[in-house]
């Protein structure tokens, strides 16, 4: 079953590029995974990312399935101005787990910008989970977010686990759209945005100078 989650879309946009992950894992990679690879089983249409983690210690744990510049033959990197993309959309699925939180990241150089959704709670059904690229829909971050737009070389499907015990999450077509979408968001509670600047602060790593970090925490944006 395949639930659509996050806004009502038009339903004649145009697609950019849609990876639908046939065969292998399309040159993605994942971060804070205990396993991870392709399945033939899963998908919606089957072919999809699957990853594992076992949280235990310090909560939450973050892991993320990720698309660098050779990803996708490097169609989710690039100058997402000139392309004239509006959205980013996926589908996502917790085996036996739900996720805390999930979110999408795009990155380029030392910036990066998070945008949440709230993850569905039922377990083993695809859902659709839609980004507009537009600052104002909701995306935390640092630095520019249009300066990012134009040369984004890192995008992460990103979800943190504050559960124990092995847990299994899949992704499948990602698409890069030109497509209008409602700007109304609902605004993520407090402890949503404790959680995200966690994940940027995460994200960046050692990429991050220390006056990149001090802009990100005390939540300053420059458009």
């Amino acid at each position: 079953m395949l639930i659509a989650v996050c806004s009502a879309l038009n339903m004649h946009a145009a697609v950019i590029y849609t990876e639908l992950f046939s065969g292998n894992t399309s040159g993605w990679s994942s971060s804070g995974l205990t396993s991870y690879g392709y399945s033939a089983g899963e998908g919606n249409v089957p072919g999809s990312l699957v990853g594992s983690m076992n949280p235990s210690g310090m909560f939450p744990q973050f892991g993320a399935f990720i698309a660098e510049e050779g990803a996708s033959s490097g169609s989710f990197a690039g100058d997402y101005l000139t392309e004239g993309a509006q959205s980013i959309r996926f589908d996502f699925m917790s085996g036996n787990v739900a996720p805390q939180t999930l979110s999408l990241v795009l990155s380029s150089g030392s910036s990066a910008f998070v945008y949440s959704f709230a993850p569905l709670l039922n377990l083993d059904t695809w859902a659709t989970y839609t980004a507009p690229l537009i600052s104002s829909a909701g995306w935390v971050g640092s630095g520019s977010f249009n300066a990012v737009l134009l040369n984004v070389d890192k995008v992460q499907i990103q979800f943190a686990s504050d559960t124990p015990g092995a847990q299994s999450y899949y992704l499948d077509n990602v698409s890069l759209n030109d497509e209008d979408l409602p700007t109304v968001i609902p605004e993520p509670g407090s402890g949503m945005l404790v959680l995200l600047l966690g994940m940027i602060l995460w994200v960046l790593g050692s990429r991050r100078s220390n006056n990149s970090l001090h802009t990100c925490l005390s939540g300053k944006e420059a458009i």
